[in-house]
């Protein structure tokens, strides 16, 4: 017996991803939802969304907000974040946007020539996997060589750190 959606609610304004989840669950029990509730925040990403059956059970549970992230690899975010025009919300988020991608690859390339481990750069990169980090520090090797601004980029967060201490 299919289980009939009883509730979707919406924290902040929804990412493109999390819209097209709704609609899939909307297309597919056409007429099933009761409540559909959307609070307009735009600065809430990635957005939580709670999806609730008949019987009480959560179908769908709460995306993870990023914790802001604390130490050199905080300071480093907030850096990289305010140079290219970014929150650390955003940085730390689910977006794979090229911009957000450089950006994190730097701040994992900068950490790590500060001596974290690639588990804590993760962690502290929005909880991502050590084998991401490992493939960001890959792609920064590469963009370092490639890309000028890439390597301003670096270079700046390597100055803003050197000022913190």
């Amino acid at each position: 017996m299919p289980v009939k959606v009883r509730a979707i609610s919406i924290e902040g304004d929804a990412d493109p991803v999390t819209l097209a989840l709704i609609r899939q669950v909307l297309a597919a029990a056409p007429g099933k939802v009761d409540l559909f509730v959307q609070a307009a925040h735009p600065s809430v990403r990635p957005t939580p969304v709670r999806l609730i059956g008949d019987d009480g059970v959560k179908l769908l549970a709460p995306a993870p907000l990023p914790c802001p992230p604390v130490g050199i690899v905080g300071d480093l975010a907030k850096l990289a974040a305010c140079h290219v025009g970014l929150t650390v919300r955003e940085l730390l988020g689910a977006g794979r946007a090229a911009h957000l991608v450089c950006a994190r690859s730097a701040v994992a390339l900068v950490a790590r020539e500060q001596g974290l481990s690639v588990p804590q750069i993760g962690r502290a990169l929005g909880g991502r996997d050590h084998t991401t980090i490992v493939h960001a520090l890959r792609r920064a090797a590469t963009l370092t060589a490639a890309d000028p601004a890439f390597r301003l980029l670096c270079d700046r967060l390597r100055a803003g750190i050197e000022e913190k201490n």
